[in-house]
């Protein structure tokens, strides 16, 4: 049975005799809980239940049962600050969480766990021992979500200095990176898959605005709009990325690849009210490009979407030649233009430097 109680939660012995536990909230569907309750692993599924059902509880999980001024009081109130839940995006949070979940249920080697310590008592040597033994990216993610508990401590008095200032790390080896798209494998791509199919909109789509995956599956028609002077249509979008830092939006002209791949589309293709480009075989959007890639993908080819990119940069130059739209697509590394040199210099070096990697 379980040793803690917690909200929504309901433990009892199932048919085999082995303990189960159960998330219940009013209103949404039961999900079991693996796991031993109070484990990291249950209680990252657990927070992740409820901010799906409703958002965090109003009373603070095991405030009576926590001392004052150790790592399990200050965790609880940092995933309650705004630092926590408006300082970082939901994507950040969770997996941040999960980390400082797994600092607190860390054993010193007396046996004891670091979230029934003083948050005083934690050191440089606490955190070093922590991330021992974890990869050179998997230290660097544990110490950034480290490091915000300890600043925290520090904005709430608990600590005077932070000890993972002078951490520091031995950096991850250099890799070759993600594969890039080159110019073949486009082609063979698109012979693949014809014009009229959702899987060659796709590329058109990424290839035209290189946008990323989690934005492609939202773009479609309320993003269109004329241009009367240059006699073409624009396509303006708000990167996911961005979003919580600029706040920028791009606005790209569509090449003739892309219009004749949305034209070749029928409108019956799409059921009522979906105005997204990419749709499914029922007619939905396309919640999930990288779960269909491995249906598309037709040839021994980069495994992710990744890459096609630095395609984009030369088709734009190619087709209209507008420099400020080529600016705007700061991913795909067309500086700004600086003092004593022209931009538009600039960005046709990085055009030919592209042209030939992709030739």
């Amino acid at each position: 049975m379980a040793e803690i109680k917690l909200d929504y939660v309901n433990s009892f012995i199932n048919r085999h005799g082995k303990p189960c536990h159960q998330f219940r909230r009013k209103g949404h569907k039961k999900v079991t809980i693996k796991g031993r309750p109070g484990s990291p692993e249950f209680m990252s599924h657990y927070h992740e239940l409820i901010e799906k059902t409703g958002g965090s509880l109003t009373i603070e999980i095991g405030a009576n049962r926590t001392r004052t001024g150790t790592v399990n009081a200050l965790a609880i109130a940092l995933f309650k600050s705004d630092a926590f839940t408006k300082g970082l995006a939901k994507e950040t949070q969770r997996p941040w969480r999960r980390i400082i979940d797994h600092f607190r249920e860390f054993k010193t080697p007396s046996g004891r766990v670091y979230g029934e310590n003083s948050i005083a008592t934690i050191g440089k040597k606490s955190i070093l021992a922590f991330l021992q033994g974890k990869s050179a990216n998997a230290q660097k993610n544990n110490l950034k979500a480290v490091r915000l508990l300890m600043r925290f401590a520090i904005s709430q008095g608990e600590l005077a200095h932070d000890p993972t200032h002078d951490i520091q790390l031995v950096k991850a080896p250099k890799t070759m990176g993600h594969m890039t798209w080159k110019l073949p494998q486009i082609l063979q791509y698109r012979q693949h898959h014809q014009i009229g199919t959702v899987a060659r909109l796709a590329l058109e789509l990424m290839l035209n605005i290189a946008a990323r995956r989690e934005d492609a599956h939202k773009i479609g028609r309320p993003h269109l709009s004329f241009d009367p002077d240059n006699q073409l249509w624009k396509m303006t979008w708000r990167p996911s990325k961005t979003r919580r830092s600029t706040n920028k939006s791009l606005t790209i002209p569509i090449l003739p690849s892309l219009q004749e791949a949305l034209d070749s589309i029928p409108k019956e293709a799409r059921a009522e009210g979906v105005l997204a480009f990419l749709v499914n075989e029922y007619r939905r959007v396309i919640g999930n490009l990288r779960s269909l890639w491995s249906r598309w993908s037709a040839c021994p080819s980069p495994s992710e979407w990744r890459g096609l990119g630095t395609l984009t940069l030369p088709g734009l130059q190619l087709r209209a030649g507008l420099r400020h739209e080529l600016f705007d697509l700061d991913n795909l590394g067309c500086d700004v233009p600086g003092p004593g040199l022209d931009g538009t210099d600039r960005c046709r070096s990085r055009v030919s430097e592209k042209l030939e990697q992709g030739s």
